[in-house]
C-alpha cells in the first residue's frame, strides 16, 4: 500500500510504500521507497497491530505538527477455496 503524509503545519510531504503481514494476534510492517519533500527528519512513524480479526495501521506524527494521512491499499491473500482449473479460454 502507499501512504501519503502531509504536514499541514510546515507544508512538508512524504510518500512511502508499506507492506503489512498479519496472522492471528501478530502483525509486522515494512516501510520502504520513502520520498520526502524535505531532507532530514521524518514526519512520523507507521506501525501495525492485529486483534485476531482485523489489522490496524497506526501513524504517530513527529512532535508539534498536524498531519493528514492518506492510504491507497491493495489487499493480497491466499484464497480459502481452491478450484481445479483444467483449461483456459483465450
Amino acid at each position: 500500500m502507499f501512504a501519503c503524509v502531509s504536514d499541514t503545519t510546515n507544508s512538508r510531504y512524504e510518500v512511502s510504500e508499506l507492506c503489512i503481514s498479519s496472522e492471528d494476534l501478530y502483525s509486522s510492517i515494512s516501510e520502504f521507497a520513502i520520498l520526502q519533500s524535505n531532507s532530514g527528519e521524518r514526519l512520523g512513524v507507521f506501525d501495525s497491530e492485529s486483534d485476531g480479526t482485523n489489522t490496524y495501521i497506526k501513524f504517530t506524527p513527529a512532535e508539534n505538527i498536524d498531519v493528514d494521512v492518506t492510504i491507497f491499499q491493495t489487499s493480497v491473500r491466499i484464497p480459502t477455496t481452491f478450484y481445479d482449473v483444467t483449461s483456459i479460454d483465450i
